[in-house]
């Protein structure tokens, strides 16, 4: 087959997250017309607040465990309030939401 009789072929791919009720977040990837997902990935709410203040530590990598090490930079104080302010947000945001969609 000579390079100008080449078809073309296309895959459709879609990747989504979801929020489980274990405050999980889970993605799916279904590759083409798949009912099921071809994969599955979660990682939870909790590893991922570990992940994001340990990045706060200079010289530590996030998720290594090394946190004796040092503690959140000053620099970044700021941004320790920021997503605890977020958090608490979305926090009272999901209870008003049930509470709107008929959960008391």
């Amino acid at each position: 087959m000579g390079l100008n009789n080449m078809e073309k072929s296309y895959i459709e791919i879609d990747a989504g997250p979801w929020l489980t009720c274990d405050g999980d977040i889970e993605v799916c990837v279904y590759l083409g017309e798949a009912c099921e997902p071809n994969h599955t990935s979660k990682v939870s709410l909790k590893e991922l607040v570990d992940r994001e203040l340990e990045g706060m530590i200079p010289g530590v990598i996030p998720g290594s465990g090394d946190t004796k090490s040092g503690s959140i930079a000053e620099y970044h104080k700021e941004d320790v309030k920021r997503l605890l302010e977020s958090l608490r947000e979305l926090y009272y945001y999901a209870g008003a939401r049930a509470e709107e969609l008929g959960c008391e």
